[in-house]
């Protein structure tokens, strides 16, 4: 049984969850200065749920959790965030900018093979 051709039940990994690499990429053109911050809101909320809906890997449900909250944080939109806890803009670049740097090596054009055991 599948949505959208993927397994409901299955582990998605980086190189099979097309939300993540999108986050990510996403988060790239934002340091680069190529996007406004909404882009990669969208993309932190969008693979939050769809890590939840089709029942990713738990690190990848933690980090696209950790993004989403980071986001907030930074974009208190509906003031759920207390106010000693807001970052400003220039804070969540620096911060996003470390994240990144996990993935230097990982080019979303190339094919990675995972250990999917």
């Amino acid at each position: 049984m599948s949505i959208l051709g993927r397994p409901i039940l299955g582990k998605p990994y980086p190189g099979d969850f097309p939300e993540f690499r999108e986050m990510i990429a996403r988060a790239r053109f934002y340091v680069a200065g190529e996007c406004h911050f909404s882009h990669v809101s969208a993309a932190a909320i969008e693979c939050s749920y769809a890590a939840r809906i089709f029942c990713a890997h738990p690190a990848l449900i933690t980090m696209a959790d950790e993004w989403k909250y980071m986001v907030a944080r930074c974009w208190n939109e509906w003031g759920f965030i207390p106010k000693e806890d807001e970052i400003d803009e220039e804070e969540f670049r620096v911060w996003l900018q470390e994240q990144l740097k996990v993935f230097e090596p990982f080019d979303p054009g190339e094919e990675i093979l995972f250990n999917k055991d």
